[in-house]
């Protein structure tokens, strides 16, 4: 039932007005683009810790310079939907080649970012 409703309002937003299209994005144009994302992999964080005031605190270990933003990003999603508290989130870097991860996104209104702390370097 509600998937039924969910594609005939999406039908129905589609074919909206150009007046209604600018302003919810401030243009007169632009491109729908269908989305799913059907996921099986098993997301593991590395430490999860519920502090006494109730927080979440979300630390991640990582060796290399690989490109955590957009892991560290859905972390955050997930653990928000299952515990629906935003963590604190920390990657301690604990490699020897200079640290080179992006932390933050900016894009609009919205910001993501986490706390990079390195250990040994």
């Amino acid at each position: 039932m509600h998937q039924q409703y969910d594609i005939t309002l999406k039908d129905i937003i589609k074919d909206v007005p150009v007046n209604f299209l600018k302003l919810l994005t401030g243009f007169n144009t632009g491109k729908f683009i269908d989305a799913q994302f059907p996921d099986v992999r098993m997301r593991l964080p590395d430490l999860i810790i519920e502090t006494p005031d109730g927080s979440l605190e979300h630390l991640e270990i990582q060796s290399n310079n690989e490109r955590m933003l957009g892991r560290m990003y859905l972390y955050s999603g997930l653990i928000f939907n299952q515990h629906k508290i935003m963590p604190h989130q920390t990657l301690l870097y604990v490699g020897n080649a200079p640290v080179r991860m992006e932390t933050i996104i900016r894009s609009g209104d919205n910001i993501f970012s986490y706390k990079l702390a390195t250990y040994g370097t």
